[in-house]
């Protein structure tokens, strides 16, 4: 597992941080196992959730399985997903 998460709210009233990016640039990308970039989550009366990242593979050949995770936080204002692409 590859994960790079928001921070999540302490305070009433504040709002979580954003997932991070990956960039993944390689001849060959294979294999299994989660890549998450996610929001962190705010508090459920009052905070926002962070939103999620962005992930981005550029492989000549992908035989990848595994599943790839960019969602927003939970809160009361829940964070928007971030993005996956592969080119």
């Amino acid at each position: 597992m590859m994960a790079i998460m928001g921070g999540n709210s302490l305070l009433m009233a504040s709002h979580a941080m954003m997932g991070g990016s990956v960039w993944m640039v390689a001849d060959t990308f294979e294999g299994t196992g989660t890549l998450a970039v996610e929001g962190g989550d705010g508090c459920a009366s009052d905070g926002g959730g962070g939103s999620g990242g962005r992930i981005h593979i550029d492989a000549t050949s992908s035989t990848y399985t595994g599943s790839k995770s960019v969602a927003g936080g939970t809160g009361y204002d829940p964070g928007d997903d971030g993005t996956s692409s592969e080119e």
